[in-house]
């Protein structure tokens, strides 16, 4: 058990939230202080593993396939998205995150009144209750999700920031034959795969990939570069990952093609 659980009461009431899902929500909040990160598509991704996170929030989740279950239930309602790379998973908080931990406009005006209101002559405060006896001190060491330099976290010793360009928007306005995508041109294709995690992937090989798999079997797809990306991303989680030859060579087969585009 390793991390104090801090909760937005009021994003979690704005949102309809349940205790157990904004507690959820608080926790995986902490992956910015410890988690490793890459970016994909443009957006930084933070590691976890159910595991570690049954361990530091017993309480909360129990066991690993309670967190998953907690986690898939939030990435249902948008709030997060979740991926692998080969065996590890990966999270990213959505925009639906963005005003964690920030001070919100009041827009419960039907919500129960409160003390003061239910009083005629101001809030009942009994011996024990009396505002000047409470320590209103907070500890802000345990506040850590303040502002970051490029993102919704903070920079914290140990956390590396990733450097993320705004995706591009990749989806066709409809479904349709790899041949018929504007992707069909190798150049727009192979310029949606310049980010780090490519760099010794082969891509002309799953550029024929998918033009195959369409070809072949009639798949019309809306968003092609996202297919492939899938494609690349099973293969890594096979063990089959179609790299680069000699540290960054193109494949004969990819320089045939390029040979044959060039002509």
């Amino acid at each position: 058990m390793t991390y104090t659980l801090s909760i937005d009461q009021e994003f979690a009431i704005v949102n309809d939230l349940s205790l157990v899902q904004v507690s959820t929500l608080a926790a995986f909040m902490t992956l910015p202080l410890w988690s490793k990160t890459v970016a994909i598509d443009g957006f930084v991704w933070y590691q976890y593993s159910d595991e570690r996170m049954a361990d530091d929030f017993p309480l909360l989740f129990g066991v690993a396939k309670r967190c998953y279950k907690n986690i898939s239930e939030l990435a249902d309602m948008g709030f997060v998205e979740l991926t692998k790379l080969g065996r590890v998973k990966y999270v990213r908080f959505t925009s639906r995150c963005a005003n964690w931990n920030k001070r919100k406009e009041q827009i419960r005006s039907n919500g129960p009144k409160t003390d003061q209101e239910k009083t005629e002559n101001g809030p009942a405060f009994g011996p024990k209750t009396d505002p000047s006896n409470i320590d209103y001190n907070i500890n802000n060491d345990n506040i850590k999700h303040k502002p970051a330099d490029g993102g919704l976290f903070p920079t914290e010793p140990g956390f590396v920031p990733v450097a993320v360009t705004r995706p591009r928007r990749t989806a066709e306005p409809a479904a349709c034959l790899f041949d018929n995508s504007r992707f069909n041109d190798y150049n727009l294709f192979a310029a949606e795969f310049t980010a780090p995690e490519f760099a010794n992937v082969d891509i002309v090989y799953y550029y024929h990939a998918v033009a195959d798999w369409s070809a072949q079997k009639g798949k019309k797809m809306k968003d092609w570069i996202a297919t492939a990306r899938n494609f690349i991303r099973g293969d890594i989680e096979k063990g089959k990952l179609h790299k680069l030859n000699d540290g960054g060579a193109l494949s004969p087969d990819a320089i045939e093609y390029l040979k044959d585009m060039a002509q």
